[in-house]
C-alpha cells in the first residue's frame, strides 16, 4: 500500500537529518526532525493532527539506511535515504523514502510469502536487503528496495524457516563490506533460547551455528530479545551482544574461531533490554523501556553515559549506517554516523526521535606524585591532546599528543620528553581537547585546575633551558630566568647592550643547584645611571650555554 500524506515529510526529514550533519555536542542531545516547521519528533497526536490517521499502532524496531555519491563536478554529491520502522501490532512494515517524499507499507499479503505476524526486530545490510523477525511466522524474511528513476520497489526475496519466535535480529559482514559470500545473520531464537548464525550461502542463508538453551550459567539464556554485532571502524567483528532478558544480563559471544563461544557478561538491573546495537566504532547501546533508558557502553560493556530523560518507553535505539561511493578515486566504505533513531511508546507526545551522539569530557583530575597525570573519561572514541598550562602566565609547559583513544576512562602521563619548559611550584592548569572520529565533529575542551608544591622527580629537565626576562617590557626592573639541570656551582654572566651594540650593564653571579636561575636588572648602567626607554638587547652565559634575546625598557 502506498500512502501519500501531506506532510510525509516530517518522517522523511528523519531519514535525511540523521544522514548529512555530524556536528556533535552531549553525548546524547536531542535533535529536531523538522525544525523549518517546529516539528520535534513523529508522535501520534501529529500524525493524527496533520494526516487524519494513526501511521503507527505500537511502531518497534527501526533501521535507517542509504547511499552517498561523491563527484569531482557538479552535482558533487547524491544521496538517498530510507527508513524503516516495524508495527508488531498492525502486522506491518512503514519505509519512508526521501527522494520520491512518500511513504509505504509492507503486510506481506500479496508478495507470495503471506502476512506478516508480529514483526519485531529489523536488519539491513550494504545491498539494501532488509532482514525481517517475523515472530509469530517463526521465520526471517528477507525483503530488498530496489530503486531506478526515483521510485523505490519493495520485493520479498525469501524467508528463512525453522525458528522458533525469533525476536532481533543482527546482519554481519564479517569484516568484509560489500562482500556478500561470507556474510552472517545473528538471531536471538526467543523461543529456543538460544542465538542462531545463519551464514550465507549464494542467494540463502543456511544455519550455521547455535548456542544456548534455558538456563542461567554460562552457555545458557532465558529470554533472549536483542542482539547486535560488534565493529571496529565500521567494519564487523565476531563480537555477538545478546540480552538476556530474565537472567538480567548483557552476554558478550565471541565468533571469530568459527563456533560461538561465550565470552563475557554484564549483569544489570533493568527488568527488561529490548534493542541493542552498535556504532562505527563498535559501542553498544542499550535500550530499555523498564528502566526508562538507552545505556552506551565500551565494547568491553564498561559503562560511558546514559540517556534518561526525554522519552517515554524506549523500544529501540537505531545508529544508521551509509554506504559512501567515491567516484574521483573508485573507492566504497561503510561509514556509521553520529545519530540515533529512538522509538518509544506511540502516544500523542511521543514516538519516533531523532538524537545527536556527542563526545564529552567527564571527571576529569589531576593526579601529581613522581609525574603529573592526567585522568578523565571519553564517552567517544577521539584524538586527544593534553597541556599543561602555567596557571599564572598562561605559558604552555608540555604537551602530550595522544593520537586516537578508546571511549572509556583514560589516563594520560607526561613524560620528560613532552616537555616545552622547566616544571616550576605553582598553580597549573590541566587542559584536554579531544575531536571525535565522526566527520565535522567539533574540538571538545575540558580543564581542571591543581596546584604544583615542587616540580615531579620524572618531569625534571635534563637540558638547560631558556626561559627569558620578565616582566617585559619592564619599569623599574626585570628579571632574567634560565633553567639548569646539574647541582654544580657556575658562574653566570649577564650582559646589557643598547642599539648601537655597546655594553652598557654586565653583572657576574655564582648559581648552583638544579631549578631555575633569575639574574636581576635594574634598568641602570654601569655606573648606577637610569637607561632611557627603549630596546635592549642581552645576553646570558652559563658555562658553555649562551641565550641572547632583547628587552624593552618604559618609564
Amino acid at each position: 500500500m502506498k500512502l501519500e500524506p501531506r506532510c510525509v515529510a516530517w518522517m522523511v526529514g528523519l531519514a535525511a537529518a540523521a544522514t548529512w550533519s555530524n556536528v556533535l555536542a552531549d553525548t546524547f542531545e536531542p535533535r529536531a526532525i523538522a525544525p523549518e516547521v517546529g516539528v520535534e519528533a513523529l508522535t501520534k497526536g501529529l500524525s493524527r493532527q496533520h494526516l487524519d490517521r494513526d501511521l503507527f499502532a505500537s511502531p518497534y524496531a527501526s533501521v535507517l539506511f542509504g547511499s552517498v555519491d561523491v563527484y569531482d563536478v557538479f552535482p558533487y554529491a547524491e544521496s538517498r535515504y530510507f527508513l524503516a520502522v516495524t508495527d508488531p501490532e498492525w502486522n506491518r512494515l512503514v519505509i519512508s523514502d526521501t527522494k520520491q517524499r512518500v511513504l509505504r507499507s509492507f503486510d506481506g499479503k500479496n508478495s507470495g510469502i503471506g502476512a506478516l505476524n508480529s514483526p519485531h526486530g529489523i536488519a539491513v545490510d550494504e545491498h539494501q536487503n532488509v532482514y525481517v523477525c517475523d515472530t509469530d511466522n517463526n521465520r526471517i524474511v528477507v525483503l530488498e528496495l530496489k530503486t531506478e528513476f526515483d521510485a523505490v520497489d519493495i520485493s520479498a526475496v525469501s524467508v528463512i524457516e525453522g525458528l522458533s519466535r525469533p525476536y532481533d535480529v543482527s546482519h554481519s559482514d564479517a569484516g568484509t563490506p560489500f562482500d556478500p559470500a561470507d556474510d552472517h545473520l545473528y538471531v536471538a531464537e526467543t523461543g529456543k533460547n538460544q542465538v542462531v548464525r545463519l551464514t550465507r550461502e549464494g542467494e540463502a542463508f543456511a544455519e550455521t551455528g547455535r548456542l544456548g538453551g534455558l538456563g542461567s550459567g554460562r552457555g545458557r539464556f532465558a529470554g533472549p530479545m536483542a542482539v547486535a554485532v560488534g565493529r571496529r571502524d565500521g567494519k564487523n567483528t565476531g563480537e555477538v551482544y545478546v540480552a538476556d532478558v530474565h537472567n538480567r544480563r548483557i552476554v558478550r559471544l565471541d565468533d571469530s574461531a568459527g563456533e560461538l563461544a561465550w565470552s563475557d557478561e554484564m549483569q544489570h538491573d533493568a527488568a527488561l533490554v529490548t534493542s541493542l546495537d552498535t556504532d562505527h566504532w563498535g559501542q553498544v547501546y542499550v535500550t530499555s523501556p523498564s528502566a526508562q533508558s538507552v545505556a552506551k557502553f565500551t565494547p568491553e560493556l564498561i559503562p560511558i553515559a546514559d540517556l534518561t530523560e526525554g522519552m517515554n518507553r524506549p523500544r529501540s535505539f537505531h545508529v544508521p549506517f551509509v554506504n559512501v561511493s567515491d567516484h574521483r578515486d573508485g573507492s566504497r566504505t561503510r561509514m556509521g554516523k553520529a545519530h540515533g533513531l529512538l522509538v518509544e511508546e506511540w502516544d500523542a507526545a511521543n514516538g519516533i526521535e531523532l538524537w545527536s551522539l556527542g563526545l564529552e569530557i567527564e571527571t576529569l583530575e589531576a593526579e601529581v606524585d613522581r609525574d603529573v597525570r592526567a585522568q578523565f573519561r571519553l564517552t567517544d572514541p577521539a584524538w586527544v591532546t593534553v597541556r599543561l598550562v602555567e596557571a599564572r602566565s598562561g605559558e604552555v609547559i608540555a604537551v602530550r599528543e595522544n593520537g586516537f583513544l578508546a571511549a572509556g576512562f583514560r589516563e594520560v602521563r607526561f613524560g620528560v620528553d613532552d616537555l616545552l619548559r622547566p616544571i616550576e611550584p605553582g598553580a597549573h592548569l590541566l587542559v584536554v581537547e579531544a575531536k571525535a572520529g565522526y566527520d565535522e565533529s567539533e574540538v571538545r575542551t575540558a580543564q581542571t585546575a591543581f596546584d604544583l608544591p615542587a616540580a615531579p622527580a620524572e618531569l625534571q629537565m635534563n637540558r638547560p633551558f631558556f626561559l627569558g626576562s620578565s616582566p617585559n617590557p619592564f619599569r623599574p626592573q626585570t628579571q632574567v630566568r634560565f633553567y639548569l639541570p646539574g647541582a654544580d656551582a657556575e658562574a653566570a654572566t649577564l650582559s646589557v647592550f643598547d642599539l648601537a651594540g655597546r655594553r652598557i650593564f654586565q653583572s657576574v653571579t655564582t648559581v648552583s643547584g638544579a631549578g631555575v636561575h633569575s639574574l636581576l636588572w635594574n634598568g641602570r648602567d654601569a655606573r648606577g645611571r637610569e637607561v632611557s626607554s627603549g630596546v635592549y638587547y642581552y645576553r646570558v652565559e652559563v658555562g658553555d650555554q649562551e641565550w641572547a634575546e632583547k628587552m624593552v625598557r618604559v618609564q
